[in-house]
């Protein structure tokens, strides 16, 4: 830069441009832009997940808010839409299986916002996911990846597919006379979507790169599981009982000391071993105890880990046969057997 000598002081130089010209310090001074990476995920490896809320959608005659469930592959981008009349975990877990059943299989992992149903604690990576869906995720075998917080595009590919919905597959067009035709009438318009448009990674249609990456999924278990919205761990009795909800519920015998998984769904209470439905009792009621006779009677072969519990003998049997016949409808010669056996 220019420098300038005082008549009265020589010895003293002065910097006209002390540390740059007004231009450089512009440039110097911009907003770097940061770019970003495009990433194609190979077949089977990552489903999106998104909700979307349609209000005044005409069902039997009459206005209905329900909720739109799109789960997108990654790689040939085929779509499954399930609707709900709820958000909650039930709705949660329900869609999955019915999003999952229509897309022929699970994918390794499913990328999805920070809902409660999700993320119980925290956000993203970071966060501590919902135990329930946690539980569910490891039966289905899938990785749950949840988004950034306030970072929509991590997912864009399923958020693109929510607003094209409202332009290909908008309810709002007709009326419907049950969920159910709203259902059928939304497949059949996904399908004709997969037929026409291309998946880009292969430049063949959705529905031709939807039939290679299907074979790449994980098979759906067999049978479905039930949606559920609480899961926990157990420890079983001695007297064969596991707690659930304020309730006590019996489990076959042989499961006495282990670690089982009891799920709440819509009216029942199931109990799992080994992944295996092992117990079912109803959700509910004034009832604090349900126990099944059934669960304590000795099975063939030798348990080197539990022994069966002692038959009922003589007088538990006549007990069961008393409980079996409606209250109406017995007779005062039963409870003389009782006292027969007793003598």
């Amino acid at each position: 830069g220019a420098t300038l000598r005082r008549a009265e002081n020589p010895d003293r130089v002065i910097d006209l441009v002390p540390n740059a010209c007004n231009r450089c310090r512009k440039e110097n001074n911009k907003t770097r832009v940061r770019s970003c990476r495009r990433i194609e995920t190979p077949p089977g490896v990552q489903a999106q997940i998104d909700w979307a809320e349609f209000r005044r959608i005409q069902i039997g005659g009459k206005p209905r808010t329900l909720y739109a469930f799109h789960v997108l592959l990654s790689h040939s981008r085929k779509e499954a839409i399930v609707w709900s009349i709820r958000k909650d975990m039930l709705a949660w877990i329900h869609c999955h299986i019915e999003g999952f059943n229509r897309l022929g299989g699970v994918p390794a992992t499913a990328r999805v916002d920070n809902e409660k149903t999700v993320v119980s604690r925290g956000a993203g990576s970071w966060g501590e996911f919902n135990p329930t869906y946690r539980f569910f995720a490891q039966r289905l075998r899938f990785h749950i990846d949840a988004c950034a917080p306030s970072q929509p595009q991590r997912k864009g590919k399923v958020e693109r597919r929510v607003r094209d919905q409202r332009d290909r597959i908008n309810p709002h067009s007709r009326s419907f006379s049950s969920l159910q035709e709203l259902q059928a009438w939304t497949d059949a318009g996904l399908e004709a979507v997969s037929l026409k448009r291309l998946c880009p990674p292969t430049g063949t249609s959705i529905a031709e790169a939807w039939a290679v990456e299907k074979d790449l999924l994980t098979p759906l278990p067999d049978p479905l599981p039930a949606a559920f919205d609480v899961a926990v761990q157990r420890k079983v009795s001695l007297d064969s009982l596991v707690s659930f909800g304020g309730r006590q519920y019996s489990v076959p015998y042989r499961y006495v000391g282990l670690i089982v998984e009891v799920r709440g769904t819509a009216n029942k209470v199931q109990v799992l071993g080994s992944s295996n439905v092992i117990a079912e009792h109803p959700r509910g009621g004034s009832a604090k105890l349900y126990v099944v006779d059934s669960h304590y009677d000795a099975v063939t072969g030798r348990d080197d880990r539990v022994i069966a519990p002692p038959p009922l003998g003589k007088m538990g049997v006549a007990m069961r046969a008393i409980a079996s016949v409606p209250e109406q409808h017995r007779s005062i010669q039963n409870y003389h057997a009782l006292t027969d056996i007793a003598r």
